[in-house]
């Protein structure tokens, strides 16, 4: 008995221990299992921070896009713009807001709003009333500013307003935009201030120059989803063609809507070609006029959003099979004139659009389409024969013999044209401020038809506020028995100061013509004091001859005829008329020039012409150098030496001589080449000036 227990108390200890080193081994089990659930978690959290971090290192935020932005409707568009309507949720932005000076309060009123909005892709706001300022850099430049169109105006009503407006902002765009700015333009008329604007930007290359149809293509989508009673978005492929005014067309011959059943044409679901080829095509193109009416303003949200729409669409190209209407420079696409800025349906890709081609015109679309294009070529005519901006001319020295004598010939044309207007600004020094306002007075009095105004100061500042072109007669005058040498000390100081003057006040593009002696290096002086004037925008009367020394100076092997004296002991004229004959020669021009025309005693005669006029009329040759003055001016303005090298060569050659003998001396200088090749030297003047 007590056996029997034993061996059960034996039997229940070892089953107890036995529990146990199950129960330990259980709990063993959990503590590995619990250690490893907690290391896979360890590493699958540090996993996913790695992979966070190595995102974020991938993505780089974007580079701001500069935007510039014109005039009326910019308060409807620049929050569009900041919020990412036009460029995308993901495009941070640098708005540029330019206006005129009489708004400027209101421009820095719209800056603060910007500001105070906290967009968070606005990375900054420019607000000026400075075109170059605002132009600076800009990659996507949306033209509103121009002067607004009112209530009962016709398009023709403004267009000689917004000229003018175009031309100064083709300008500062052309010079301070980036390289690739893309340019869209608004302000009516859109087509022909667009056509405008490529004409005084001629850099920037025609697919970058749009005008806004997207407006008008919107306003037909709206019209068709409101007939059919269907959402917006589900009707495409509508298509304005020609200029945005009443004479568009909008043509829904080949626009479809989505539907349950698939896309269907427009034209099959309105069963209604009386509406859609009257009603439609009225509402759509009189849609502006009637806003106006309705809320005595124009129809500034819906022309923002309409413009954030053509850029988006632009920038970030269109969905595939849709097309959109824009004002592009027409390639002959369908019939239309090349060089007008005109409505194609296009599509973009990667910043470029192209223009859809292959769509059937019917009879009625052709008459529609052709009748804009007529309404576009007049414009175009129109615009381009609106009277002409007056230029504003310096002329210093102006109460001097050289100034007496130059402007009258500014005011009859003879520098510029006989069809374009100027306002003279004349400047001289205080001692003969009498003697300018008798020159002031007899000009009025002369009542110069192309003289629209003139400004007679001793204000260095304010006479060169503005001016377009600067003829530097001003300095110390060259009298009897003085040398260069003697003038020279006396005038550095004059010129400084003027070119403080003109560096700070006059255009952009003020071109500056030297005269005062000694004229390269009062020139060179001039440009060491206005170091932001171009190179290319200062001359003086010899600064053709300095680049032919220059130029010729560099080829090699050019045939010189050999000379006595020595180069080192002959004149400038010398070595130059050399250089001329070699460089003639050089070119295979048809006329060879013998060595044996040259005829010192006839150089000698016009290097000392100028001192045997003041021994004559003790006074120096102020008619014949304000001649000159002219014929360099206008050479140089209305762009004769944009020919090809060979003729352009010539041309400066033609220059040259004038600004040392007038043009009979090269003429001369022609008649005494020898006849070869069956050409004289009067059929290369033939040559040079057809007609």
């Amino acid at each position: 008995m007590a056996r029997s227990s034993l061996k059960i108390l034996d039997s229940l200890y070892f089953q107890e221990n036995e529990d146990k080193e199950i129960y330990c081994s259980r709990e063993m089990d959990h503590a590995v299992l619990l250690q490893k659930i907690l290391v896979v978690s360890f590493i699958v959290a540090l996993f996913w921070k790695i992979i966070r971090y190595m995102c974020n290192l991938l993505h780089v935020e974007k580079e701001p896009v500069r935007v510039l932005v014109t005039g009326q409707i910019g308060y409807a568009i620049v929050p569009m713009i900041a919020r990412g309507v036009m460029l995308g949720p993901d495009q941070p932005v640098i708005l540029h807001l330019l206006d005129i000076e009489p708004v400027a309060e209101a421009l820095n009123g719209v800056k603060m709003e910007l500001i105070d909005a906290a967009f968070p892709l606005l990375k900054g706001v420019i607000a000026t009333t400075d075109p170059i300022e605002a132009c600076m850099g800009v990659n996507i430049a949306v033209m509103v500013g121009g002067f607004p169109r009112k209530e009962g105006m016709e398009r023709k009503d403004v267009m000689s307003k917004n000229v003018s407006i175009y031309k100064a902002q083709a300008s500062a765009l052309e010079k301070h935009a980036a390289e690739d700015c893309k340019v869209l333009v608004i302000a009516n008329p859109a087509n022909t201030n667009a056509l405008i604007l490529k004409e005084f930007a001629p850099s920037i290359p025609e697919k970058n120059i749009t005008c806004l149809t997207r407006l008008d293509h919107n306003r037909a989508l709206g019209q068709i989803s409101e007939r059919l009673d269907v959402q917006v978005s589900d009707v495409k492929n509508a298509i304005i063609w020609g200029n945005h005014s009443s004479t568009q067309y909008p043509d829904v011959n080949h626009a479809t809507v989505h539907t349950g059943s698939g896309e269907k044409p427009v034209r099959e679901l309105v069963s209604d070609d009386k509406w859609l080829n009257d009603e439609f095509i009225n509402t759509v193109q009189q849609r502006g006029a009637a806003i106006i009416k309705a809320s005595k303003r124009s129809s500034a949200l819906s022309a923002a959003s309409a413009a954030c729409d053509h850029i988006r669409d632009w920038v970030l190209g269109t969905p595939k099979g849709t097309w959109v209407s824009m004002g592009v420079y027409s390639d002959g696409s369908y019939g239309i004139q090349p060089g007008l800025v005109y409505s194609f349906p296009v599509t973009c890709e990667k910043g470029r659009w192209s223009i859809v081609q292959g769509l059937m015109i019917d009879e009625f679309s052709r008459g529609k389409m052709d009748a804009t294009e007529k309404e576009l070529v007049e414009e175009k005519s129109l615009a381009y024969s609106l009277p002409k901006d007056a230029v504003r001319i310096l002329v210093t020295g102006a109460a001097g013999k050289i100034g007496y004598a130059l402007a009258p010939m500014i005011a009859r044309g003879m520098m510029l044209g006989p069809d374009q207007p100027v306002i003279l600004h004349l400047h001289d020094i205080q001692p003969v401020a009498k003697s300018l306002k008798g020159v002031e007075m007899e000009l009025i009095d002369s009542a110069f038809p192309l003289l629209q105004g003139i400004l007679a100061t001793t204000d260095a500042i304010e006479t060169c506020k503005g001016v377009n072109i600067s003829v530097m007669v001003g300095g110390f005058p060259c009298k009897e028995g003085m040398e260069r040498r003697d003038v020279m000390h006396k005038n550095v100081p004059i010129f400084k100061a003027q070119a403080s003057a003109l560096e700070q006040h006059a255009a952009p593009d003020c071109k500056i013509l030297v005269v005062a002696n000694p004229a390269n290096s009062n020139a060179l002086i001039l440009k060491e004091f206005a170091p932001s004037i171009p190179d290319k925008n200062i001359t003086s009367l010899s600064h053709v001859s300095e680049r032919l020394n220059v130029e010729v100076g560099g080829v090699k092997n050019m045939p010189i005829m050999p000379l006595s004296p020595p180069i080192a002991e002959r004149s400038l004229l010398e070595n130059l008329l050399m250089m001329i004959i070699g460089r003639l020669k050089f070119l295979a021009c048809p006329v060879l020039v013998s060595s044996l025309m040259i005829d010192f005693e006839y150089i000698n005669s016009v290097q000392d012409r100028s001192t045997e006029i003041i021994e004559a009329r003790k006074l120096s040759n102020a008619l014949f150098a304000a001649s000159v003055a002219c014929d360099h001016v206008q050479l140089c303005t209305i762009g004769l030496l944009a020919l090809p090298r060979e003729l352009r060569f010539l041309w400066e050659c033609i220059l040259m001589v004038l600004m040392v003998s007038n043009l009979t001396s090269f003429t001369h200088f022609l008649l005494l080449a020898k006849k070869e090749n069956g050409q004289t030297s009067l059929d290369l003047l033939s040559y040079i000036l057809p007609g």
